[in-house]
C-alpha cells in the first residue's frame, strides 16, 4: 500500500500475525506530513489552554538548541483506555478512579517540521505562553515543578505524530534566537567558524599539557624547586574546575556568543601576562585567571558549533571537533619541549595570545547576530563561594603540606578544616537550594555515581603520570625537553585511532567489560615501567608502555561517559557532562599534587639510604 502523504509511520493496526481482520473503512495506519502534535494533559490542567494560545516545545531529540514553536489547535475527545474514568483492566468489582487526559492538538509551522523532523517516541516539554491560574503541575520522574512569572512548564508523555492538515498560516518559529529562525550556515563561513571554534578547544586543551615537560625549566629561570613548578599545573586546573559548573548559569545569562568571546578574550591577555611573569608568584596568580576564563571555552566551542551546523551535518562537526581534543594532547608536550630548548621559556604561553586573536575575528564576524536567547538567571553565589573556598583550600593544602611537614603544621590543619567545612555546607546548600550551581540529585542515579567515582579514579593516576613523566625523563634520565615530550606523544595516538571505532561499534560492546580492560591495562604498563625503568633504559623502551597506555586512555573516556549518563533523562545532561568535567579537572589536579608528593618523598628516601653507605671505609666510594 501507498502512502497518499510523504512523512512519518504514527500509528499502525496491522501486527505481524495471521489472520488478522480490519472492518470495512477501518484506519489501517496514520501518517503525518508535518504539522500536529498530541500532548496529553490532565483533565485539571486544561483550565487555562485556549484554542490560539502560543506554545514551544523542546524535545529529548534536539535538546535546548532546537525550538519549536506552534499554537493550540484544539482539545480532542479521549478514548479508549488511555482516557477512560474506570480502568478497562481492572474485573474486579473494586472500581478505581483514574485520572482522565485529554489530547491537546498543536500545530507547528510545517518548515520548521521539515528542517528538524519529529521522530516516532520523542519526550518533550511544552510550554504555555500564557500563565495556568488553576492548573496543578504534573512531571514525570517526581521532578520539582519550574515556575516563572509568565511561562509554565509541563512535562508530557511521548508526542503521538497523527495525520492532519498542516495550518494555511504556519505560526512564527522561533529558533535559536528570540525573534527569528537562524539558518544554519554554510560554505566557507561554516568552515571558518569550524575553523575558529576548534581552534578555541585546541588552544585550551594545549595549555593543559604543554607546561608538562617546560616545569624544569620554568622552575630553573624561575628560582624554584620542581615541586614548586609543579603549582604551575595545579592552580590552572583548579581555577577550570571551579569555572566549570558556572558555565551554563553564565551562558543563559548574558548568551554563549558574548561569554566564548569574552572567555577567549581574557584567556589570551592571561596567557600574555604569564609568557612576561619573573617570578613564580606572579605567574601562578595568572595561571589562576587563566584556568578560570578556559573552564567556558571547550562546552560553548561545542555548542556554538553545533547551533550553526545543519543538522545532517552535526555528526561531522562533532568528530572534528572531537579530533581536536585528541591531537591536542600529542603535539603539546612536543611544542613545549621544542620553544623550551630553543627559545624562552615564556612562548609556550605567548604562542596563545595571536590564536586567541584570530579565533575572536573570525567569530565576532561569523557569528554576529547570532546571539543565543539570554534570561536574567541568578548566579547563586553562596554556592560558588563555598565552592571556591572549599576546593581552593584543599588544593593549597596539598601543595604546601609536604613543604610544611603536613598535620604538623597549623596552617596545614587550619586550611584542612576549612576545606572540610566548605565543602559539607555546600553539599547542605545545594541539595536543599532551587537554583544549585551543583545539581546533586544525578547522584541518586547508580551509573552516574558509579561512573563518577571511576572517572575521577582513572583521571588522578592518569593526570599525575603525564606530568611526572616528562619530568621524570629530563631530570633523572636526562632527556631533552623535546625527547621528552615525544617520549610523552604516544600515548595520545591510540586514542586518535581507536575514538572513531569505539564511538561507531561501541553499542555492540558490554561498556563494563572497555572499562575493566582499560584498568588491567593501566596497572601492566605501570608494573612495566616499575620493572623495566633504569638509568640503561633505550628509548624504544620508554615510549611502548606509552603506546600501551593510550590503549587504556583510550577505552576508559568515552565508556565511562557512556555508562554515567545511561539512564538520566536528557534534559539532564548538560548538567551531567558539567559534573563530570568538574570532578575529572579538580581530580586531575588532586593526582598531579600526590604523584609529584610521593616522588619527591621516594627521592628523599633513596638519597637518604645511599648517603648512609657513602664513608672512607666503602671501598666502592673511596
Amino acid at each position: 500500500m501507498r502512502s497518499p502523504v510523504t512523512g512519518y509511520l504514527g500509528t499502525t493496526q496491522c501486527t505481524s500475525r495471521g489472520n488478522y481482520r480490519l472492518r470495512p473503512g477501518a484506519d489501517v495506519n496514520h501518517t503525518c506530513r508535518a504539522g500536529l502534535d498530541n500532548a496529553n494533559f490532565k483533565e485539571t490542567q486544561l483550565s487555562g489552554v485556549k484554542i490560539g494560545q502560543k506554545v514551544s516545545i523542546v524535545t529529548d531529540f534536539y535538546g535546548s538548541d532546537v525550538v519549536f514553536n506552534g499554537r493550540v489547535d484544539g482539545i480532542n475527545m479521549g478514548t479508549g483506555s488511555a482516557f477512560s474514568v474506570l480502568p478497562a483492566q481492572n474485573a474486579t468489582g473494586n472500581w478505581i478512579k483514574v485520572v482522565q487526559r485529554l489530547p491537546v492538538r498543536i500545530t507547528l509551522d510545517a518548515e520548521q517540521i521539515k528542517a528538524y523532523p519529529l521522530r516516532i517516541g520523542l519526550s518533550a516539554t511544552v510550554r504555555l505562553h500564557e500563565p495556568i491560574r488553576r492548573a496543578r503541575h504534573w512531571q514525570r520522574r517526581s521532578e520539582k515543578p519550574r515556575l516563572t512569572q509568565a511561562t509554565h512548564w509541563l512535562s508530557i508523555p511521548p508526542l503521538l505524530i497523527t495525520k492532519s492538515s498542516i495550518s494555511s498560516k504556519p505560526t512564527r518559529c522561533d529558533l535559536m534566537s528570540n525573534n527569528t529562525a537562524l539558518p544554519p550556515l554554510k560554505g566557507a563561513a561554516l568552515v571558518l567558524v569550524t575553523l575558529a571554534l576548534s581552534m578555541a578547544t585546541f588552544m585550551q586543551m594545549l595549555d593543559s599539557t604543554i607546561s608538562n615537560v617546560a616545569i624544569p625549566t620554568i622552575s630553573g629561570f624561575l628560582g624554584a624547586s620542581t615541586d614548586e613548578g609543579t603549582w604551575v599545573i595545579t592552580s590552572f586546573g583548579v581555577a577550570n574546575a571551579i569555572s566549570i559548573p558556572v558555565t551554563g548559569r553564565l551562558a543563559q545569562r548574558f548568551g554563549e556568543r558574548k561569554l566564548f568571546l569574552t572567555s577567549v578574550t581574557l584567556f589570551a591577555l592571561a596567557s600574555l601576562c604569564c609568557g612576561l611573569s619573573t617570578n613564580l608568584d606572579t605567574l601562578i596568580g595568572f595561571r589562576v585567571v587563566q584556568g578560570l576564563v578556559a573552564g567556558p571555552l571547550i562546552p560553548l566551542s561545542q555548542s556554538l558549533l553545533l547551533r550553526n551546523y545543519p543538522p545532517e551535518k552535526r555528526n561531522i562537526a562533532l568528530a572534528l571537533w572531537s579530533m581536536t581534543v585528541i591531537i591536542a594532547p600529542i603535539f603539546g608536550p612536543i611544542i613545549g619541549g621544542y620553544i623550551c630548548d630553543n627559545y624562552d621559556w615564556g612562548w609556550i604561553f605567548l604562542i596563545n595570545v595571536p590564536l586567541g586573536v584570530i579565533v575572536v575575528v573570525l567569530t565576532s564576524w561569523l557569528l554576529k547576530g547570532r546571539e543565543t536567547p539570554t534570561e536574567p538567571v541568578k548566579i547563586n553565589l553562596i554556592a560558588l563561594s563555598l565552592l571556591v573556598l572549599g576546593v581552593g583550600s584543599l588544593q593549597i593544602m596539598l601543595d604546601k603540606g609536604k613543604d610544611l611537614d603536613w598535620f604538623n603544621s597549623t596552617t596545614i590543619i587550619v586550611l584542612a578544616i576549612i576545606a572540610v567545612i566548605a565543602i559539607i555546607l555546600l553539599v547542605i546548600w545545594e541539595a536543599t537550594d532551587n537554583n544549585p550551581i551543583i545539581d546533586l540529585s544525578l547522584f541518586r542515579s547508580r551509573n552516574f555515581t558509579i561512573g563518577i567515582l571511576c572517572i575521577a579514579c582513572a583521571y588522578l593516576i592518569y593526570a599525575g603520570a603525564i606530568v611526572l613523566m616528562p619530568q621524570l625523563l629530563q631530570t633523572v634520565f636526562e632527556y631533552t625537553s623535546v625527547s621528552a615530550g615525544l617520549a610523552y606523544a604516544p600515548i595520545g595516538i591510540m586514542p586518535l585511532l581507536l575514538a572513531p571505532l569505539i564511538g561507531r561499534y561501541g553499542h555492540k560492546i558490554d561498556m563494563r567489560m572497555l572499562v575493566t580492560f582499560s584498568f588491567i591495562v593501566y596497572a601492566l604498563c605501570y608494573y612495566w615501567r616499575s620493572v623495566t625503568f633504569s638509568s640503561a633504559i633505550d628509548f624504544t623502551w620508554v615510549i611502548i608502555p606509552q603506546f600501551m597506555q593510550g590503549f587504556a586512555v583510550a577505552c576508559f573516556f568515552l565508556p565511562l561517559t557512556t555508562i554515567s549518563l545511561s539512564g538520566l533523562p536528557p534534559e539532564k545532561f548538560a548538567a551531567a557532562t558539567s559534573l563530570s568535567n568538574f570532578f575529572r579537572s579538580l581530580s586531575g589536579s588532586i593526582g598531579t599534587t600526590i604523584t609529584m608528593t610521593l616522588w619527591s618523598r621516594r627521592d628523599s628516601f633513596h638519597h637518604a639510604q645511599l648517603t648512609e653507605s657513602v664513608t672512607e671505609y666503602n671501598p666502592p666510594v673511596r
